[in-house]
């Protein structure tokens, strides 16, 4: 289990070692209209549900949940559940804080969790689901440069180490330029 992993302005932070008022946090942002409209199970989840699900973590290798901070700030969460563990495949989500929705932090989060599953993970592949409705993620994943394929109500977007290595130079540059103007 990765506890705590940090990279520039982006902070992970395992499920299993947050307090009740940051899982209350996770559950307001993940049942929010906004936020529940792109997932696969758009019920409201109640605080029951939500605490055994976080119980169900524990000692569960593979299936992780982590809070993202950006800048020390709560901004979203990723997860990762492995597909094929002998295939070295893995699935990862990630969904931001209605506050974050369309601010563009969901790329440099996405650019950060793809750093993260492939150096901390021994997997050479990384699939992602997304609704064919929710436009600004699948913009994210196309910018990002993974492959996509339909499946029914759903793009399966598929991710390479080979494109990770090609992504990170050109995303860096492109990162300063919008920070720095240089």
């Amino acid at each position: 289990m990765i506890d705590i992993w940090k990279k520039d302005n982006i902070e992970f932070e395992n499920f299993l070692l947050l307090d009740r008022k940051k899982h209350l946090m996770i559950l307001e942002w993940r049942n929010h209209v906004d936020v529940r409209v792109n997932m696969r199970n758009q019920t409201i989840i109640d605080e029951l549900e939500h605490f055994n699900f976080i119980e169900s973590l524990k000692g569960n290798v593979d299936k992780q949940y982590w809070l993202v901070r950006r800048k020390g700030r709560e901004v979203g969460v990723v997860y990762m559940n492995y597909e094929d563990i002998d295939q070295r495949e893995m699935e990862f989500g990630m969904y931001l804080s209605p506050n974050y929705l369309g601010t563009g932090i969901g790329l440099e989060v996405g650019f950060e969790a793809l750093h993260f599953f492939f150096n901390k993970f021994s997997i050479d592949f990384l699939n992602g689901y997304v609704k064919i409705e929710n436009t600004e993620n699948i913009l994210i994943q196309r910018s990002l440069g993974f492959q996509e394929e339909q499946q029914g109500d759903m793009i399966k977007f598929i991710y390479s180490r080979v494109e990770l290595q090609k992504l990170t130079k050109h995303f860096r540059e492109f990162r300063k330029i919008l920070i720095y103007g240089k």
